[in-house]
């Protein structure tokens, strides 16, 4: 654990640390860095074999406008529920660490002020390979059923930045188009068969999003590959959890114009109108690895 790196605060909720814990678990292939102090489940990973990370990520961001809402994007994995929507950034979570003989886990503990419903997420890295697994259990102890939507985000940059090359890897045969400026992509809701040219991070004309179905890929598993590094991160699920959709952003290069933004790809892994009934537990899973040449 280490505790002499500032962040930046992002919120007014107490108990924010400046200088908060993080935590490090590690095998012989990939290094992970958890924050939970600042909602991240994970804020960096880093793969050995070439000491690059795979994920956007940063200690003093800028305000950032995202979707016309101000928000502070420390990158990493973090969950859209529950979500601060006062200060737009995710709850922090409580630690509790805890250990096996083959796997370092870390558990990440956090309640919706409003529904009630507890977000347990564990995290755990077996003794060998590049891979890790995130498990989250949503609980809810309420006499009533609940509605939510749930998602996890991913502030992909395999190979430790972005190149105009730097490619979306998605096993499906057509996206939709959710927004992009000046129309660049198309309309909303316009389908666009895929992969597209701007399945390439060089080939974004300015910020642009699209969304596709989880149901319609012919494998669970999405990826972004930089090929300058041969490095690429995966993510990958079990079909049977309800996961719905994901939706992909990203400024392209433009993102140098604007304050606080990012180079790489921010995906979102949804699982929408997830009904808890009273008393019940759904679990998700997500799979992130890296993969070389």
């Amino acid at each position: 654990v280490r505790t002499d790196l500032w962040f930046r605060s992002m919120t007014e909720v107490a108990g924010e640390k400046e200088y908060p814990d993080v935590i490090i678990i590690a095998n012989e292939n990939i290094e992970v860095w958890s924050v939970p102090n600042r909602g991240r489940i994970i804020f960096d990973l880093i793969y050995k074999p070439t000491g690059h990370s795979q994920l956007f990520c940063e200690r003093n961001p800028l305000p950032l406008k995202l979707r016309k809402l101000y928000t502070f994007e420390f990158g990493g994995i973090y969950p859209s529920f529950p979500w601060h929507k006062r200060d737009n950034v995710p709850f922090p979570l409580e630690v509790e660490q805890a250990q096996d003989e083959e796997r370092c886990l870390l558990i990440m503990r956090v309640e919706d002020t409003k529904t009630r419903i507890l977000v347990e997420t564990t995290l755990s890295l077996l003794s060998s390979g590049a891979e890790c697994l995130i498990t989250m259990r949503l609980r809810n102890p309420t006499e009533n059923a609940q509605k939510i939507n749930f998602g996890l985000i991913v502030c992909a940059r395999p190979g430790g930045y972005a190149t105009s090359d730097t490619e979306l890897v998605i096993p499906v045969s057509v996206i939709k188009v959710e927004q992009s400026d000046w129309d660049w992509m198309g309309k909303a809701g316009d389908e666009v068969p895929w992969p597209a040219e701007w399945s390439k991070w060089g080939h974004f004309k300015g910020a642009g999003s699209f969304s596709f179905a989880l149901n319609e890929l012919s494998l669970p598993e999405i990826a972004v590959r930089n090929p300058n590094t041969e490095e690429e991160l995966y993510l990958r699920w079990l079909p049977a959890d309800p996961w719905t959709s994901c939706e992909v952003f990203s400024w392209g290069p433009s993102y140098r114009a604007v304050i606080g933004a990012f180079d790489g790809f921010r995906l979102e892994l949804k699982a929408e109108n997830m009904v808890l009934a009273s008393g019940a537990e759904q679990v998700l899973h997500l799979c992130v690895g890296v993969r070389q040449g």
